[in-house]
């Protein structure tokens, strides 16, 4: 790390298009590094014996805290301290690109789901836009197979969206499992404890989304019919 110039590999690895992308997404001290090459650095440093000072000593930069949320999500083990510091984490994330990344790369929720669960819940009933919409995807990046799909279903059946920002998560996330398992999917909407000008809501922006086929769309139809 000594050697290591951070800055200085942030900035030969900037991409102009994705920065600007960035800028329009409210992003405003970032440098326009794309997430695979951040995702391979942080991998990288989560194996060393010193990853946590050295992600605690991250900048301010979206690219610098979202390494930080690398080398947490890939390194850590999903206990006590590492909740204490991912609430923190969250409580400052302040863009939706910063949100959903730093989603994606607490990888702690796969080796640990139980406890990332029981976390997760917590976090689905926040007034804090961000906060919510990244519970939202916590979800809809690691659990939406096999018995995990059923317990994010229930959790998705409890969120009442108090922003824009939630509630385009949750239309994600319940598209995500829809098209991961069509019919586990449909039977949990047609059971929703959602009030039926919500769920109609819910039903018609889901059938905006282009991967849907003809099939899918006429069977998400019919929840609201």
């Amino acid at each position: 790390m000594e050697d290591f110039d951070l800055k200085e590999w942030l900035s030969t690895h900037s991409d102009a298009s994705l920065l600007e992308k960035l800028r329009q997404a409210g992003v405003s001290n970032a440098y326009g590094v794309p997430l695979m090459a951040l995702a391979e650095l942080g991998r990288e440093w989560s194996r060393r014996s010193d990853w946590q000072p050295l992600a605690d000593s991250m900048g301010t930069s979206y690219e610098e805290r979202l390494l930080q949320a690398e080398l947490y999500g890939s390194a850590a083990k999903a206990d006590k301290k590492t909740f204490e510091w991912l609430q923190r984490f969250v409580s400052g994330i302040d863009s939706t690109p910063l949100c959903d990344a730093t989603a994606l790369a607490c990888l702690f929720a796969v080796r640990q789901p139980d406890e990332t669960l029981q976390f997760v819940s917590r976090m689905l009933p926040s007034e804090k836009p961000l906060t919510q919409r990244f519970a939202i995807m916590m979800l809809l990046d690691h659990y939406m197979t096999g018995d995990l799909l059923g317990a994010t279903l229930e959790l998705y059946d409890t969120v009442r969206p108090h922003s824009e920002p939630a509630e385009e998560a949750l239309v994600k996330g319940y598209t995500a499992a829809f098209l991961n398992n069509p019919q586990r999917t449909h039977k949990a909407l047609m059971q929703t404890s959602r009030p039926k000008e919500e769920l109609a809501h819910l039903v018609n922006a889901m059938l905006a989304s282009p991967r849907l086929t003809q099939p899918l769309r006429e069977a998400l139809k019919e929840i609201v019919e």
